[in-house]
């Protein structure tokens, strides 16, 4: 048997010998054939590309190889065309990889002075907007006659005539050239506007010497190209390759980045061009000029007047350029632009000085919708969820229609009115009328109907006529609850730091990646909509509730800027070659039915939750991170163009105005952008200014119908040399020039934003000089504007060393109270002098102190023990026998907070890391009412192996009461605060106590007392009762410790008693 199984094994070791050659053997061959495989391919792509881009070698555009590629036609019968190959002498001759030859022409009876023509057409139209000329080689042979004659040998002249036809007009370029010489021939292009369209080129030659009789002709044309690139300066800045003056006086200063126009006695100033598009595939979309122009002295009135190619003959309306002015957008509406031959612009009162053209470029801007019969005159919902929608119809459609219906459609955001009301269900009807009012119940309309468009039609006998433009609903935060009054409308603002403790932040800002917001069913919060279920990740929302409640709970505004990652979540229904990969954040989007649901589930989600002291409170919402840059900050996919682009923004901006306000009635959402203004055609690259996206999207929110919208400026805290060319960089130090475009949008018929908030993001390494100067300078530029909700600090970017990020923080504590002086005190001793007179240099009459400086700070201190002649007193937080932390949160550094066992009694304990951290009670609802019993004393015993000093500090809508002591480690401290003179004892909303703890302390709270000198214990439990302030009563916290067993006990008995009823029911059963 050993032998045996000897034997198998040296089998074994063979055929596995065999096995393991052969596997060698087949892998490097399959290496071999792949690497094979590899090469071919890259090959064939190498002349796959090469065949596809038979129109462009490097910066050489190939028209035509005269080889493989148009079709060319003799203009007689007479003339024959051939290919001809290269010989080895002319192979270098060739335009690309796939010309091999050129072609060749003859005409056996051919006169001197006659013309011999060839043409072609192009299949579309070409483009050579970049280049200026167009050169083609072209070789005559030596004539050939019939017989011997005196013409045999002469030294023959050709001319050669070369025309390049464009959609409207030809350009024509004619040499002499001799026989039997390959020459090239340049056709001038510069300044042509006709180059952007061409459509063919036809190519002639005529013998100029004197012969007589007949011959035979034969001549060549090869390689059709363009090859050297146009100066288009001039072109992409003005729309023009030169302008012609009529009156006044013109200076082209262009290396300046602009033109400069001056008047004489009349102060009229009048110049001609004839417009040159360099992108024409967009260029049949055009319907307006946009000029950014400037007034050094007096109002400039501009006006365009333009002439059609028919001859038709039209002026706009006339914009007014403010003097002595930044330089501004003006934009002039041109229907058809692409098919106008000239447009002359005029400018009046140009007087004692002058006006400056910086850019003239050609947009497409929204057209609104047809509007239909009668009118649509409002969409709005009740609070009982259902949606009213009234309109007129005409007397005369109302006559012709007597036995029809007005029937009211539901249409969703992403869809085309008349298609869906074509293949919708109507949500109710009623007879006709001529003035209507139609409510349709909630019940009868689709999930997210607060978002949807609302449109009305007489409908009879398969006709539909639509009843005016369809409509969203006007007031959805009638449906809202509002922020509670005691949320700050200070604009201090800080955002993306970890401890916030004392420092009175107004405004922060949250973001809310879709990416990570977005969960599966195995860790996820479910939420449905319209049939589809969504997960929101659990952990993240953890993270998001602490985040919200410390910063809102203490009377913050809290802005989420929601943003998206992943381009998938943006894509919707985009195919995927349209999905861009490459960019850092995506567009929101709310265009197709996919996207909608996303959006819409976020948005909801995240409102409807964070509107209550459960888990705090938020202010608005910011959609995106950067709508001006299309490349990397807010992709929409590719081929999206500008109108396209800001229907998109619109879209995704209604929904969250809408699902919001649904929910929390005073919402606020943003549109981020910055830190341009205006800047030459308003588009580079995929980045807008704000002057082009503000024009369209407004355009769009208007024919929606307007909702309140505002804009977050992303922007350097300076604007000074930042301007060049036409570009205007708007900064805290001219946010005004933000308000002017505001008024202009408003004066244009445009609903304007309605305010700004100013996001200050430094990057690099920064000092306490440079952080703290730009923030005084910035906070108190930005608090002269009416139109800046808040001033955000984001230090995400930057470094700084810890002791000039403390000194910072001080500053920031005081600069927006009645304490703003020690704030410059402490500039003065850190940074010098600047940024204290900053501060001091605005009075405390001035009207804009008391938006700089509303909140007032007072100091209290500690009492040795309750008044003498107290009457009373009341717990107002009674630990002691509590399984919850009776509604006190975590703040900033501490880690945990539970309801916690201990010798005498249950204790409220909290346990910090190292650094500052700290707990807190809010009730911003309803404000606290301290003063019947305004003597707080506070047991609190310090768990540490040092003493600690704390800070107190009471909260109310004009600012705080704080109060400072050390408490005793390894003993119950009684802490007595008196509130009695403080004029906000009866408004205060928040309670906060932190320290700068070593980690692994602990504090443990027993009691929170108050005691009284007017009132007995009884009259305080009696008032307390009757009062809606109850605090003793709140339960919002339920961490505790010590009261697991409870709970454990019910899941025990649950998981017997299940365990008991299932064996019973498999005995019954039989099984």
């Amino acid at each position: 048997m050993a032998a045996i199984i000897a034997m198998k094994k040296c089998d074994t070791a063979k055929h596995s010998a065999v096995f393991l050659i052969w596997r060698r053997k087949a892998i490097a061959t399959l290496f071999f054939a792949v690497t094979f495989l590899c090469a071919g391919l890259l090959c064939f792509d190498f002349f796959a590309m090469a065949a596809n881009e038979d129109t462009a070698v490097g910066d050489v555009y190939v028209l035509d190889n005269l080889w493989d590629g148009a079709v060319w036609i003799a203009s007689d019968a007479g003339t024959t065309l051939s290919r001809e190959e290269y010989t080895a002498a002319d192979i270098n001759s060739a335009a690309d990889e796939t010309d091999y030859g050129y072609l060749s022409l003859r005409r056996e009876t051919a006169r001197a002075g006659a013309i011999y023509s060839v043409s072609t057409s192009f299949n579309e139209p070409v483009n050579l907007y970049e280049y200026q000329s167009i050169e083609l080689r072209v070789k005559a042979d030596t004539l050939v006659f019939p017989r011997a004659s005196a013409n045999t040998g002469k030294n023959v002249e050709f001319m050669v005539t070369v025309n390049i036809h464009s959609t409207d007009d030809t350009i024509t370029t004619s040499r002499r050239i001799y026989a039997d010489i390959w020459t090239s021939i340049i056709v001038p292009m510069s300044g042509w506007s006709g180059r952007t369209q061409i459509t063919g080129i036809s190519v002639a030659i005529k013998v100029m010497s004197s012969i007589d009789g007949v011959f035979s002709l034969s001549w060549q044309l090869d390689n059709i190209t363009s090859k050297v690139k146009a100066d288009t300066l001039h072109e992409d800045t003005f729309m023009t390759s030169q302008f012609v003056i009529n009156k006044g006086l013109y200076s082209n200063e262009l290396t300046s980045g602009y033109i400069k126009l001056a008047a004489g006695a009349d102060g009229i100033v009048s110049l001609t061009a004839k417009p040159v598009f360099a992108d024409t595939t967009s260029a049949p979309s055009y319907n307006a000029i946009r000029i950014v122009a400037g007034s050094t002295e007096t109002d400039v009135f501009l006006s365009i007047t333009y002439v059609y190619k028919d001859g038709t003959t039209n002026t706009t309306d006339v914009k007014i350029v403010k003097g002595r002015a930044s330089r501004g957008a003006y934009y002039f509406d041109v229907p058809n632009l692409a098919s106008i031959e000239s447009f002359t612009l005029t400018a009046e009162n140009v007087i004692d000085g002058n006006l400056y053209i910086y850019s003239i470029s050609p947009h497409s801007l929204p057209v609104p919708q047809e509007a239909g019969i009668g009118a649509l005159e409002s969409c709005k919902v009740s609070v009982d969820g259902s949606v009213t929608v009234r309109g007129t119809v005409p007397f005369d459609v109302a006559g012709d229609y007597i036995n029809g219906k007005i029937a009211i459609f539901a249409i969703p955001s992403w869809a085309d009115d008349k298609e869906y009301m074509a293949a919708a269900q109507l949500c109710a009807e009623i007879k006709m009328t001529t003035r209507f009012s139609v409510t349709v119940s909630s019940s009868a309309l689709p999930a997210g109907y607060l978002t949807y468009r609302y449109a009305a039609a007489v409908i009879y006998d398969g006709t539909t006529l639509q009843i005016g433009s369809s409509m969203y609903i006007s007031n959805p935060s009638l449906l809202g609850s509002a922020l509670p009054k005691a949320i700050s409308d200070g604009i201090k603002g800080l955002c993306g730091v970890k401890e916030h403790s004392g420092l009175g932040v107004s405004a922060t800002v949250i973001d809310v990646d879709l990416t990570k917001l977005l969960g599966t069913s195995s860790g996820g919060r479910l939420y449905t909509f319209g049939g589809e279920i969504y997960y929101f990740d659990s952990a993240f929302i953890s993270e998001l509730d602490t985040l919200i409640r410390c910063y809102s709970l203490t009377g913050a505004r809290v802005y989420i800027r929601l943003l998206c990652t992943d381009p998938g979540l943006s894509a919707g229904d985009m195919e995927e070659d349209k999905v861009s990969k490459s960019a850092h954040y995506y567009a929101l989007r709310a265009d197709d039915e996919r996207s909608f649901g996303i959006l819409y589930s976020a948005v909801d989600f995240l409102t409807s939750r964070y509107r209550s002291s459960e888990y705090g409170y938020v202010a608005g919402v910011i959609a995106g991170a950067d709508a001006s840059d299309t490349v990397s900050k807010n992709s929409p996919g590719t081929n999206v163009s500008p109108v396209e682009y800001a229907k998109l923004l619109e879209g995704a901006m209604r929904l969250i105005y809408e699902v919001g306000c649904a929910n929390i009635s005073n919402f606020e959402v943003y549109l981020p952008m910055g830190p341009v203004l205006c800047a030459g055609s308003g588009i580079d690259g995929g980045v807008y200014d704000a002057a082009h996206l503000l024009r369209t999207v407004s355009s769009f929110i208007k024919e929606g119908g307007a909702f309140d919208y505002r804009v977050l400026w992303q922007s350097p805290l300076s604007s000074s040399g930042e301007y060049s060319g036409a570009a205007v960089y708007v900064g805290a130090d001219n946010i005004e020039l933000l308000a002017d475009y505001y008024s202009k949008l408003k004066n244009s018929g445009l609903p304007a934003p309605s305010g700004v908030m100013f996001y200050w993001r430094p990057e690099g390494s920064v000092n306490i000089s440079s952080l703290a100067s730009g923030y005084v300078s910035g906070y108190y530029s930005t608090a002269k504007s009416p139109i800046v909700s808040a001033f955000i600090l984001a230090p995400d970017s930057m470094t700084i060393a810890d002791a000039d990020w403390s000194i910072f923080t001080d500053v920031l504590r005081f600069i927006d109270t009645d304490k703003y002086a020690s704030a410059a005190n402490i500039l003065a001793q850190a940074t010098g002098t600047n940024a204290m007179r900053i501060i001091m240099a605005l009075d405390d009459n001035d009207p804009v102190a008391n938006r700089a400086r509303p909140l007032s700070i007072v100091y209290g201190s500690v009492v040795p023990e309750p008044p003498a002649d107290f009457a009373g007193s009341y717990t107002y937080f009674d630990f002691s026998s509590a399984y919850d932390t009776r509604g006190w949160l975590t703040y900033d550094g501490c880690k945990s907070l539970v309801s916690a066992p201990r010798a005498g009694g249950r204790v409220l304990r909290a346990l910090f890391g190292s650094g500052v951290g700290g707990i807190l009670y809010s009730s911003l609802a309803f404000p606290l009412d301290f003063s019947p019993a305004p003597v707080i004393r506070f047991d609190i015993t310090l768990v540490s192996g040092s003493d600690a000093d704390i800070t107190v500090e009471f909260m109310s809508e004009s600012g705080s009461y704080i109060t400072q002591t050390t408490l005793t480690a390894g003993a119950e401290n009684n802490v007595y605060i008196d509130l009695t003179d403080y004029s906000e004892v009866d408004k205060i909303y928040a309670i906060s106590l932190y320290s700068d703890f070593t980690a692994g302390d602990e504090i443990y709270i027993s009691k929170i007392t108050g005691y009284s000198s007017q009132y007995t214990s009884d009259e305080l439990e009696s008032m307390t009762k009757k009062s809606t302030d109850t605090i003793n009563a709140t339960d919002d916290n339920k961490n505790s410790e010590g009261d697991f067993l409870m709970p454990l006990a019910f899941v025990f008995i649950i998981v017997v008693v299940s365990g008991a009823v299932f064996i019973a029911l498999r005995r019954r059963s039989g099984v």
